[in-house]
């Protein structure tokens, strides 16, 4: 059985994973992983479990690793960190960081800062340049392929 979430332990075991994953830039224009509402994001979507139940054997990991360097976890060098996590958990690290690029690039701030308008793309849409539709020719021109009922 897993263990619930747990603020104290696992918030900033969740935040040094993030901000490792995506630093915030030098000049500051881009923030880092654990500011842009990840944690929300997950609420939203209902992905605490998923979350809770990865989150266990990578919180052993980092305990067993600061046992070995007699140190906190805010000590770990966090590239290091990840070097670790990543030979023992590979596929909660591709995970995470996928659902984490998700979030970083609907931040307002992220979108601004890479040169896009920080909107939704409906109502106003994006152009979209024409195409040749000629090319499409040959699959009109191929007939039904599906049986009519």
């Amino acid at each position: 059985m897993t263990q619930p979430w747990d603020p104290l332990a696992d918030g900033p075991l969740l935040q040094r994973l993030l901000d490792a994953l995506l630093p915030a830039s030098a000049d500051g224009l881009l923030p880092a992983g654990s500011a842009v509402g990840f944690l929300e994001m997950l609420e939203q979507q209902g992905e605490w479990g998923w979350l809770c139940a990865e989150l266990q054997p990578v919180r052993q990991s980092c305990a067993d690793a600061m046992m070995e360097g007699r140190g906190a976890l805010s000590a770990l060098d966090p590239q290091a960190l990840l070097e670790r996590l990543k030979s023992q958990h590979f596929t909660f690290l591709n995970a995470l960081s996928k659902k984490l690029m998700h979030c970083y690039y609907q931040d307002g701030r992220v979108m601004q800062a890479i040169g896009l308008e920080a909107r939704a793309p409906f109502p106003m849409g994006y152009h979209v340049e024409e195409g040749d539709w000629s090319l499409l020719e040959a699959v009109y021109d191929r007939g039904e392929l599906y049986r009519k009922p």
